[in-house]
This record gives C-alpha cells, sequence and structure tokens, in this order.
C-alpha cells in the first residue's frame, strides 16, 4: 500500500504530510492494515458532494468493519486503487450549471473572475444564451473561468468509456433522488447505519438561488455544450441498481 501511496502521491504532484489527500491515503492504509473494507467517494463539484462527506464522517465513526475515504475534487476513478470499490454523485446538468454559476458568484473573492464574468452575465441564463456565439466568445471565457462547471463530469472517468463493464460502481448517487439512493447505498454496505440528511447551508454546501427560468435557447446550448454528460447521466442512470 506505501507504494500505492507513493504513486498517487507523486502523480499530483502532492509534498506529504501537509497534504489531506495524503493524510486520507494514509488514514485508508491504516485500515487496510486493521482488515478494514475501503470504499471511496469520487467528489464531483457541485453534486451534493459536502453533504455527502459529512454522511460519510458519521459511517465512519459508526462503522467497525468499512472505512469510506473522502476524495478532494482532483481526486478522478484513475488515481484509486483498482481492488477497492467506490461511489459517486452525479446531478442533472443543467441544474449543476445554474448551481455552479451562483456559488462562483457568492463565493469569486478574484477580482479579474469576477470582472471577465459577472459584470456581463447577471443570470444563468444570459451566459447560457451567449454560448456558441461566433461573434462573440466572452461566454465561452466566462463559463471557463467557473471553477467546477468548467469540468464535465465525465472527466472523472476518464479512459473508462465503458464504466459498468471496466469497473463498476457501487452505487451512483443522483441528487435528485438523493436520500433514496444513499439509503440504497448504506442498506448495501451497513445494514445497521442509520444516516440523516443536514438541512444547514454550511454542512450540506445549498444556497436559495432566485428562481432563474432558462429560455429555450439557453438550454438548447446547455444540451450541445454538455453533451457527454448528459449521456453519461443517461448511462449511469439506465445501469444503476
Amino acid at each position: 500500500m506505501k507504494k500505492i501511496v507513493s504513486l498517487v502521491l507523486k502523480s499530483f504532484g502532492y509534498k506529504a504530510i501537509k497534504d489531506p489527500t495524503y493524510k486520507k491515503l494514509k488514514k485508508s492504509n491504516i485500515n487496510r492494515r486493521n482488515k478494514k473494507r475501503i470504499i471511496h467517494f469520487l467528489h464531483i463539484g457541485k453534486n451534493a458532494g459536502n453533504q455527502i462527506k459529512h454522511i460519510i464522517n458519521d459511517f465512519n465513526k459508526h462503522s467497525k468493519e468499512i472505512f469510506i475515504v473522502s476524495h478532494p475534487h482532483h481526486v478522478k476513478l484513475k488515481d484509486i486503487p483498482s481492488s477497492d470499490d467506490y461511489f459517486f454523485s452525479l446531478r442533472d446538468p443543467v441544474s449543476r450549471f445554474v448551481s455552479g454559476f451562483y456559488d462562483q458568484m457568492n463565493k469569486s473573492y478574484d477580482e479579474e473572475i469576477s470582472n471577465l464574468t459577472f459584470k456581463k452575465f447577471h443570470t444563468p441564463n444570459e451566459l447560457a444564451e451567449s454560448l456558441f456565439n461566433e461573434n462573440d466568445l466572452s461566454g465561452y471565457i466566462a463559463l471557463k473561468n467557473i471553477g467546477h462547471i468548467s469540468h464535465n463530469q465525465i472527466d472523472w472517468f476518464e479512459n473508462y468509456g465503458d464504466l459498468y463493464n471496466k469497473r463498476p460502481p457501487l452505487k451512483v448517487i443522483f441528487v435528485e433522488s438523493l436520500e433514496k439512493d444513499l439509503n440504497d447505498l448504506f442498506k448495501n454496505i451497513d445494514g445497521s447505519f442509520t444516516f440523516k440528511i443536514y438541512k444547514d447551508e454550511k454542512r450540506s454546501n445549498s444556497n436559495i438561488y432566485p428562481n432563474d427560468n432558462l429560455s429555450d435557447s439557453a438550454i438548447k446550448n446547455l444540451i450541445n455544450w454538455y453533451s457527454l454528460d448528459f449521456e453519461f447521466y443517461k448511462y449511469c442512470k439506465q445501469n444503476n441498481l
């Protein structure tokens, strides 16, 4: 396992000890030696990951046989040991786009990004409608400056085209059916664990956003922009048991 930790750290360019991923991998190594089953949670941005991580913390305090490693956003499927089980969460791409837009707007401390993005585009609808404008690339530039939603959800699974045949997950947690899917997951791995959904903003990292209705052209642009994610979402829905 030391070799696995070393290789993972080297691939990320981490400096040991101080890095949180190192500490998590080290802890999972200790639990592996204690013969605990190791399960990994891949954290794709704006997919209820904070909520799930708090539930995982509760689970790890409860379970004596299983330890779930909660990874930061940059850890992808290829980075975790191939012998270990894993799960992740997915979200409707349009809903994720709206959430990511307002999340970055509310938390942006980078003046340059704010000037390039939110002084021109005040709503998700304005930004989505501007995409694919051959005469104005400001929409493209703005979206690429918005943290989580500049990435596709499928990016976490590169080199795993047919995921359910190559390396199937224990469960996919869909944000739209969060409580049900989490219940199915924990029933499968430890029927004695009862979880609670956190409602407070700090632990759930959820915010109330304006009622922002997207136009038909905005939705059409987002379907084109996130076309791979829509296909991946549908693929996982069809295979998720």
